[in-house]
Formats: C-alpha cells, structure tokens, sequence
C-alpha cells in the first residue's frame, strides 16, 4: 500500500504575477518521484496534454520541483504516461504568456 496518496489535490501558485490554479485527481510518490494522475473523461487528448502542462507548471510554483510524470487516464480507460515533462511544461508556459519561465525551478 501507498502511504503517500492523495485526492483531488488544489494546486494554487502564482508564477510570474500570472495566477495558476488547478486540481490533480491524484497524487502519490512512487520510487522514481511524485506521480500525478488526472482523468480526463470529458477532454480531447490536446486539451488534456494541455491541462497536464498546467498541472505540472502549478505543482512546480506551488512546491518547487517538477513531478516525475503526470498519467493522463482517458474516457476509454487508457492511460497516457507523459515523461518527460518538458514539452508540456513548454506549452502550458506559452500558453500562459510566461516565457521566462522555461524549464528552470
């Protein structure tokens, strides 16, 4: 059993006066690092992928290092491992309009 799991968990970070708030469906640690899962049951695939970026942008301002991956589980029940993170962090820093973010912690 997994003593570090945790549900619907409120990211709430304010990265570059830019505020970003977001809610993992799931948190727990594994070997590798902290795993985040989200559903994503009512979303097409970009717009999860998208969300994912969000995600880990918010995790990082919030807790100052990136998660190991992020699964994205899909309405068919698929799952999607995006590791690494940074093309989805880059995308979700673009979209937000916070370029100097970059990959930097």
């Amino acid at each position: 059993a997994c003593d570090d799991l945790r549900r619907e968990v409120p990211l709430l970070a304010c990265v570059e006066d830019v505020f970003l708030e977001e809610t993992a469906d799931l948190v727990y640690g594994s070997a590798d690092g902290t795993r985040i899962v989200i559903y994503a049951v009512d979303e097409l695939p970009e717009e999860s992928e998208m969300r994912a970026g969000r995600i880990a942008v918010a995790f990082r301002g919030a807790t100052g290092t990136l998660p190991w991956a992020i699964d994205i589980v899909g309405r068919d029940g698929n799952t999607l491992t995006t590791q690494p993170l940074e093309r989805l962090v880059e995308l979700a820093i673009a979209e937000l309009g916070c370029m100097e973010l970059a990959m930097t912690p």
